[in-house]
């Protein structure tokens, strides 16, 4: 009887051995999975910041075009000034030669 005693006593130990392994083993799962949690709320953050650039960019894009059509149509008026100003100065040049009689 006290071998069988001594059998469970020993079983016992080894299963509570096993237990406490297997509370570290638990222990060591639920911080790895604490941590990845917060890994993955980070990546969630970050593909929302990644989300909110590329529609900022988008918004530059359009900015940037439009920017760009008004600069062509800026210079194509200021062309147009510039033409309009040499041929009132060439008008008013043959004018003034008329007026003196070189023609």
């Amino acid at each position: 009887m006290e071998k069988e005693l001594s059998v469970l006593s020993t079983k016992i130990a080894s299963l509570h051995d096993d237990i406490v392994d297997i509370k570290a083993a638990m222990k060591s799962l639920s911080e790895a999975i604490t941590k990845l949690a917060l890994v993955e709320a980070r990546q969630v953050q970050s593909d929302a910041a990644i989300e909110r650039a590329f529609k900022a960019i988008e918004k530059v894009e359009v900015r940037l075009e439009r920017a760009a059509i008004q600069a062509e149509r800026s210079k194509q008026a200021s062309d147009w000034v510039y033409r309009a100003v040499w041929a009132a100065a060439a008008a008013l040049g043959v004018y003034a030669l008329k007026t003196l009689k070189f023609f």
